[in-house]
């Protein structure tokens, strides 16, 4: 009986000791993985952070550009209309035209006469 006991000890002291160092390899895998879950929450934190700076910095970029092109628009019409308007009164634009020849004209002659 006793060597029964001592036996039937003995066996539970062996499965005791494979329990616990199977104990122990998963708590170290849980500690290797919640280390690893750890450091990529970090990752995902600081990736955020630059997304969201580099989104600001692209959506202030954007805002510029939309400005840009619709002074440019606004230029582009202005100039149109402009344009309409002088063809549509081409006597205006020639007279301003032949004026600035004729100045152009007189001053040769002013500087012809003089040397």
């Amino acid at each position: 009986m006793l060597d029964l006991r001592t036996k039937e000890h003995g066996e539970m002291f062996k499965e005791n000791k494979k329990k616990t160092a199977e104990i122990d390899k998963i708590s170290k895998s849980i500690e290797r993985l919640n280390g690893k879950i750890k450091h990529m929450k970090l990752k995902i934190t600081q990736h955020s952070i630059e997304c969201s700076k580099r989104n600001q910095d692209l959506k202030k970029e954007k805002e510029n550009i939309l400005k840009n092109y619709q002074e440019l628009k606004a230029k582009m019409l202005k100039f149109r209309d402009d344009e309409v308007r002088f063809t549509n009164f081409p006597q205006g634009l020639l007279f301003v035209s032949l004026c600035s020849i004729n100045v152009s004209l007189n001053w040769q002659r002013i500087v012809e006469m003089l040397f």
